[in-house]
Protein backbone atom coordinates (compact mmCIF):
# COMPACT_ATOMS: atom_id res chain seq x y z
CA UNK A 1 0.00 0.00 0.00
CA UNK A 2 0.99 3.59 -0.52
CA UNK A 3 -0.01 6.72 1.38
CA UNK A 4 -1.20 9.25 -1.21
CA UNK A 5 -2.47 11.76 1.31
CA UNK A 6 -3.57 12.63 4.78
CA UNK A 7 -3.26 14.94 7.75
CA UNK A 8 -2.35 14.49 11.41
CA UNK A 9 -5.67 12.83 12.24
CA UNK A 10 -6.62 11.35 8.85
CA UNK A 11 -4.49 9.19 6.58
CA UNK A 12 -5.44 7.69 3.25
CA UNK A 13 -3.82 4.47 2.09
CA UNK A 14 -4.17 3.04 -1.41
CA UNK A 15 -3.32 -0.33 -2.89
CA UNK A 16 -0.16 -0.14 -4.94
CA UNK A 17 -1.64 -2.01 -7.90
CA UNK A 18 -5.04 -0.27 -7.82
CA UNK A 19 -5.20 3.26 -6.42
CA UNK A 20 -9.01 2.91 -6.38
CA UNK A 21 -8.69 0.50 -3.46
CA UNK A 22 -8.35 2.83 -0.49
CA UNK A 23 -8.58 2.91 3.29
CA UNK A 24 -9.14 5.97 5.42
CA UNK A 25 -7.70 5.82 8.94
CA UNK A 26 -8.91 8.44 11.40
CA UNK A 27 -7.35 8.94 14.83
CA UNK A 28 -9.46 10.73 17.41
CA UNK A 29 -7.36 13.53 18.82
CA UNK A 30 -9.56 14.13 21.84
CA UNK A 31 -12.08 12.32 24.02
CA UNK A 32 -14.98 14.61 23.06
CA UNK A 33 -14.81 13.76 19.35
CA UNK A 34 -14.45 10.09 20.13
CA UNK A 35 -17.47 10.15 22.46
CA UNK A 36 -19.55 11.90 19.79
CA UNK A 37 -18.95 9.11 17.28
CA UNK A 38 -19.69 6.48 19.90
CA UNK A 39 -23.02 8.11 20.73
CA UNK A 40 -23.96 8.51 17.08
CA UNK A 41 -23.10 5.04 15.82
CA UNK A 42 -22.44 2.50 18.54
CA UNK A 43 -25.89 1.49 19.74
CA UNK A 44 -27.07 0.34 16.33
CA UNK A 45 -23.90 -1.42 15.21
CA UNK A 46 -22.27 -4.78 15.81
CA UNK A 47 -19.92 -4.93 18.78
CA UNK A 48 -16.65 -6.77 18.35
CA UNK A 49 -15.42 -8.49 21.51
CA UNK A 50 -11.72 -8.66 22.36
CA UNK A 51 -10.64 -5.64 20.33
CA UNK A 52 -9.56 -2.73 22.52
CA UNK A 53 -11.81 -1.49 25.32
CA UNK A 54 -14.66 -1.06 22.86
CA UNK A 55 -14.99 -1.87 19.19
CA UNK A 56 -17.82 -2.04 16.71
CA UNK A 57 -18.39 -2.61 13.03
CA UNK A 58 -20.70 -0.54 10.83
CA UNK A 59 -21.27 -2.55 7.66
CA UNK A 60 -23.42 0.16 6.10
CA UNK A 61 -20.43 2.47 5.77
CA UNK A 62 -17.71 -0.25 5.98
CA UNK A 63 -16.16 1.30 9.09
CA UNK A 64 -14.45 -0.31 12.07
CA UNK A 65 -14.22 1.74 15.29
CA UNK A 66 -11.75 0.82 18.03
CA UNK A 67 -11.29 2.53 21.40
CA UNK A 68 -8.56 2.03 23.96
CA UNK A 69 -8.81 3.59 27.42
CA UNK A 70 -8.23 7.15 26.17
CA UNK A 71 -7.64 6.93 22.42
CA UNK A 72 -9.50 5.63 19.41
CA UNK A 73 -9.47 5.23 15.66
CA UNK A 74 -11.68 4.28 12.74
CA UNK A 75 -10.73 2.45 9.59
CA UNK A 76 -13.04 2.94 6.63
CA UNK A 77 -12.84 1.09 3.34
CA UNK A 78 -14.02 2.92 0.26
CA UNK A 79 -14.44 -0.27 -1.75
CA UNK A 80 -14.14 -3.43 0.36
CA UNK A 81 -17.86 -4.22 0.39
CA UNK A 82 -18.09 -3.82 -3.37
CA UNK A 83 -15.25 -6.30 -3.87
CA UNK A 84 -17.00 -9.07 -1.91
CA UNK A 85 -20.75 -8.66 -2.61
CA UNK A 86 -21.49 -12.39 -2.32
CA UNK A 87 -19.95 -12.70 1.16
CA UNK A 88 -21.45 -10.13 3.53
CA UNK A 89 -19.11 -11.19 6.38
CA UNK A 90 -15.88 -10.83 4.37
CA UNK A 91 -15.53 -7.04 4.80
CA UNK A 92 -16.10 -7.28 8.57
CA UNK A 93 -13.60 -10.12 8.92
CA UNK A 94 -10.99 -8.24 6.91
CA UNK A 95 -11.50 -5.04 8.91
CA UNK A 96 -11.34 -6.87 12.27
CA UNK A 97 -8.00 -8.37 11.25
CA UNK A 98 -6.73 -5.01 10.04
CA UNK A 99 -7.91 -3.29 13.24
CA UNK A 100 -6.10 -5.90 15.37
CA UNK A 101 -2.90 -5.17 13.50
CA UNK A 102 -3.40 -1.41 13.78
CA UNK A 103 -4.20 -1.67 17.48
CA UNK A 104 -0.95 -3.50 18.16
CA UNK A 105 0.90 -0.48 16.73
CA UNK A 106 -1.37 2.21 18.18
Amino acid sequence: MTQPGGTAADCVYAATADQGQQLLVHEFLDQTNMNNIIQQLESSREHIDGLGVDAFWNGTIDTMFVRTATRGFTITSTSLGAKTPADRDAPKSAMVNLAMTALSNF
